[in-house]
């Protein structure tokens, strides 16, 4: 895993840094509406890890996803990344 510091912030919150609020990390190359449901599941979930590294390292916190590709493939691209992968 990643190694990280627990910080005590005593009672105080910590907010996201930049908010993506309308990510389709499971896009690309959309040239068409039917576009996104031509790519294979595999390919989906593949294409939206990518993006969603990309986005993070680019300096986004938090993404708000506005519609998936596929219905789990924006719950496994965040569960990836909650377990440091």
């Amino acid at each position: 895993g990643i190694a990280c510091a627990a910080v005590d912030l005593h009672g105080r919150a910590v907010i996201p840094g930049m908010v993506e609020g309308h990510a389709h990390t499971g896009f690309e190359d959309i040239a068409a509406m039917t576009d996104p449901g031509d790519t294979p599941p595999e390919e989906g979930v593949l294409i939206g890890l990518l993006n969603a590294g990309r986005l993070l390292e680019a300096g986004f916190t938090s993404a708000f996803s506005a519609a998936g590709v596929r219905p789990r493939q924006d719950p496994v691209t965040r569960n990836w990344i909650n377990a440091g992968r």
